[in-house]
This record gives structure tokens, C-alpha cells and sequence, in this order.
């Protein structure tokens, strides 16, 4: 699920301008969460463009897991504190936690920009997308949340408690047909599918066995 800065018509897995963050599956049952941004200073291969901070390497099927990452950066420079972390919900635990030092030297896509897009189990030019099953997506800007602040505002409180920042909040569990309905106080609800109309690429609701609350 890219979170793409999309103000560049390149946008594939070898670009800073494909990719903030992305959530893959690999064969067979393992979990890559990547981050992406340039060297200023070293050319090629040295950027991080498609850069491995965690990953699990072996997952259970039919079981839920939750996944919070966050990129810090300055005006143009990230900065040390790169994190991702993987949530079992059956054990309260993180059962992946990295925070990553990073030089400042790399430069990630711009959080701000106008082209800022979240795709969610979808495809765009060559990326790969996640191609699981979601029970929902929310995307803050301007904050930085530990493992247990993360958790417990966007996870456990839903909605996004107390955070002003909130950007999108997509819960996917309205039974909704094609409609994805944000929660935050934005209001970007979006279609999801590959037309306006129904097609055998709408989503397919399942009723899940859990749900978090505070």
C-alpha cells in the first residue's frame, strides 16, 4: 500500500518519487515493509529507493496483523528516526519493532505535495502493491508517535484520537459497496474498484472475528 508523492511522472519500484513507504507480501508468507529516499552526495546504488527497514519473515494465514511505520524528515533531509513495527493483536504485542538511524544525507519525496497520494492494494506503473486483505488504513502528517503512542491513537482509538493532524482515516468496515468512506475530518472518501460502475474488481467485504477499542 505505496503512500507516493505522484508529482513526477515516474513512479515505479526504482524511484524516490514511487514511494514513501510500502507494505509487500513475499513469497510465501513473509511481510517487507520499505521505505524510500535519495542520496544527495553518492550517486546511485547507494539511494535507498527501495530500502528494507523490517519485515517479518513468517505470517499466519487467516490471522490479523497490525503495521505502523513513520518517516521523519526535515525541510528536505530525513532524519535519524526512521520506525516499523508489526502488531499481533492474539499476543498485545509488537512482534517487529525497528527504529533505524538514518544519515540526514538522504532526501525522501515530498510529504507536502500536491501529487501526495495513498494507494492501497493497487498498482501504479511497475510498483507492486499489497495484495491482502485490509481492515482499514489512517495516514497523519506532521506528528512522530512512539510504538505505544501509535498504537493507542491510531489503532485501539480508531478514529484517531487527540490527533489533530489526522490526514485520512479509511476503517473498511461499512459494508460500503465501491465507497471508501474517510472518517477524518477531511472527507476524502474515495471509489474504490477499477469504474465508477460495478466490476469484478469492487472489493469483496468479509466480516471480521475482532475488533480494537480503547
Amino acid at each position: 500500500m505505496p503512500l507516493t508523492d505522484n508529482s513526477s511522472s515516474v513512479n515505479d519500484i526504482s524511484s524516490k518519487n514511487g514511494k514513501i513507504v510500502s507494505l509487500e507480501l513475499t513469497p510465501t508468507t513473509g511481510i517487507s515493509i520499505k521505505f524510500a529516499a535519495r542520496d544527495n552526495y553518492n550517486p546511485p546504488p547507494s539511494s535507498r529507493y527501495n530500502y528494507e527497514i523490517a519485515s517479518l519473515s513468517t505470517y499466519s494465514l487467516n490471522k490479523w496483523y497490525w503495521v505502523y511505520t513513520t518517516r521523519q524528515s526535515t525541510s528536505w533531509l530525513t532524519v535519524k528516526s526512521q520506525r516499523a513495527g508489526i502488531y499481533d493483536p492474539a499476543t498485545a504485542n509488537f512482534i517487529v519493532s525497528i527504529s533505524h538511524g538514518w544519515d540526514e544525507q538522504y532526501s525522501p519525496a515530498d510529504f507536502s505535495s500536491s501529487g501526495f497520494m495513498v494507494f492501497v492494494n493497487g498498482f501504479r506503473g511497475y510498483a507492486r502493491g499489497f495484495c491482502g486483505k485490509l481492515r482499514g488504513i489512517a495516514v497523519a502528517t506532521g506528528v512522530s508517535l512512539s510504538f505505544t503512542e501509535a498504537y493507542d491513537y491510531l489503532a485501539q482509538r480508531q478514529e484517531g484520537a487527540r490527533l489533530d493532524s489526522l490526514l485520512l482515516y479509511l476503517p473498511l468496515n461499512s459494508q460500503t459497496g465501491q465507497l471508501a468512506v474517510d472518517y477524518s475530518s477531511n472527507r476524502m472518501d474515495g471509489t474504490m474498484g477499477s469504474s465508477l460502475g460495478p466490476d469484478q474488481n469492487d472489493p469483496i467485504w468479509e466480516q471480521v472475528s475482532f475488533y480494537l477499542e480503547s
